[in-house]
């Protein structure tokens, strides 16, 4: 090689600040590379000495708290194949989110519906990953008629009488909060009604007594007043584990805890 050339190089005042250039943005681009992902994991148990069906899964799902109720953010389906309790998990959440904390709540499934469940949301951290969850044992059908709550939450238009432990209001000019039932053959039945300023819906299961609400959705209508008693039914929707029917009375619950109730009235 020519030594004149290599000298011309060498004398070359910008060819360190070059390759420093070079340097860094390969790094940076490592570092994109290597971004940590962030994840949740450790084991659902339950208490009885019962053996799983061949076809269960773990299902476990991360919600973040936002001002308008919850946002699923990540979810883990594993099927048990052939193994029982406890089940390790881990659910991993996209590296933009930025959240503190999430609530963890599972469900072991068979056949599409539930054999055991949280009956209420549990607080985790990123990263945290010894998350020891139990789960509650789902009602036996036989000690409700699997449709008879079906039944009698169809047809009727549920309006809302009070919602975190608050008496539900009524404002000049919008529509009242109420919730109507459609059942489907599937098990996954149609909710539609409204808050209170804009409309709902969604869909929902029902096994005996054990009611989930799911893909729910509104419009985006702007209402001077009832924002938080919305906002509160939004969120008594997306904790509800099972329904209390009384009369002419619908209580939504989760676990023992009332979170919102209904009174019947005439479509």
């Amino acid at each position: 090689m020519n030594m004149s050339f290599l000298s011309g190089l060498r004398c070359l005042p910008w060819l360190p600040l070059f390759a420093a250039l070079i340097l860094t943005g390969c790094s940076e681009t490592a570092g994109m590379r290597l971004a940590p992902v962030s994840s949740v994991s450790g084991t659902v148990s339950y208490k009885e000495r019962i053996a799983l069906p061949p076809d269960a899964e773990l299902v476990v799902l991360l919600y973040q708290r936002t001002p308008d109720g919850r946002l699923r953010v990540a979810e883990d389906r594993t099927p048990t194949a052939g193994r029982n309790v406890p089940l390790p998990f881990r659910v991993v959440v996209s590296p933009e989110n930025t959240a503190t904390s999430y609530e963890l709540e599972a469900a072991i499934m068979s056949g599409g519906s539930r054999l055991f469940f949280t009956p209420a949301p549990i607080t985790v951290e990123p990263g945290q990953n010894d998350v020891a969850v139990w789960t509650q044992r789902v009602i036996e059908p036989a000690a409700f008629p699997p449709d008879a709550a079906a039944a009698e939450l169809a047809g009727t238009r549920w309006l809302l009488t009070e919602v975190g432990g608050q008496p539900a209001r009524m404002y000049p000019g919008q529509p009242e909060a109420h919730l109507l039932f459609t059942p489907a053959d599937n098990g996954v039945g149609r909710i539609s009604g409204s808050d209170g300023c804009n409309n709902l819906v969604g869909s929902y299961t029902l096994n005996g007594t054990i009611l989930a609400f799911d893909h729910m959705g509104s419009t985006m209508r702007l209402c001077p007043q009832g924002d938080a008693q919305a906002r509160a039914l939004t969120s008594a929707l997306g904790q509800t584990t099972s329904l209390r029917l009384q009369g002419n009375r619908l209580e939504l619950m989760r676990g023992n805890e009332r979170l919102a109730t209904f009174e019947a009235r005439n479509l």
